[in-house]
């Protein structure tokens, strides 16, 4: 399935001649659209990754679905390729589920946080890291998780955050991070991510406008 963002930038197209304050307006709500659905995308990419994890063996499932140069923490940040160099799928896959998604308003960069079991009875958690491709297809960048003592509890349907839009006050752009770094964000800088050690993990960071704000906190999804 391709991205809708092309349609979408026929809708910006056409607000160009109307007045700059509803011009701004419709803009950012054809955005939020845009990222709304993208977070629709995403959450069937995280389903998907789990399906094949389970169909077509763990290892296989992670390489298949990942961007070049993904990163896995074991403990610290070592790229797919290497991480999973010469490694054979286990007999029986973690299986896991979305529970949150969260989005930035370009619909470039989104974070996904729920549960997983492990074939061994045990419970844990993950965080991940997407970013959109050229092509209009997810694939995962980063990707981290622990244990817990017992299930977490599962939402009806995952949650979705979408980051403010950029208005007269904006993020302010960050620096590119150098490949293989454990730290990233959106074009439009309104989604942030870094990895916050081992004792911690992966954390994420919205635009919430006129400021940021945490949205994913190192460690099991909060309530």
């Amino acid at each position: 399935m391709k991205s809708g963002l092309p349609f979408a930038a026929l809708l910006l197209a056409a607000c160009a001649h109307a007045a700059p304050e509803e011009s701004a307006r419709v803009t950012n709500v054809v955005r939020q659209e845009v990222a709304d659905e993208e977070a629709r995308r995403v959450i069937a990419a995280e389903r998907g990754f789990a399906a094949l994890a389970q169909s077509a063996g763990q290892w296989t499932a992670f390489r298949a679905t990942a961007a070049p140069g993904a990163l896995l923490f074991w403990p610290d940040p070592v790229p797919v390729e290497r991480a999973l160099a010469g490694l054979a799928d286990p007999p029986r896959s973690v299986n896991w589920q979305p529970h949150r998604v969260v989005v930035s308003c370009d619909a470039t960069l989104a974070a996904t946080t729920g549960a997983a079991q492990w074939p061994d009875g045990r419970h844990g958690w993950f965080t991940t890291i997407w970013e959109r491709q050229a092509d209009g297809d997810w694939k995962w960048i980063a990707d981290h998780g622990g244990f817990v003592p017992a299930a977490l509890p599962a939402p009806a349907t995952p949650a979705v955050e979408i980051a403010e839009c950029p208005g007269a006050i904006g993020p302010d752009r960050q620096p590119s991070a150098a490949q293989g770094e454990a730290r990233g964000g959106s074009a439009d800088a309104t989604l942030l991510w870094d990895w916050a050690g081992e004792a911690g993990g992966l954390r994420v960071t919205i635009w919430i406008g006129p400021r940021y704000a945490p949205t994913i906190l190192p460690g099991p999804p909060q309530p």
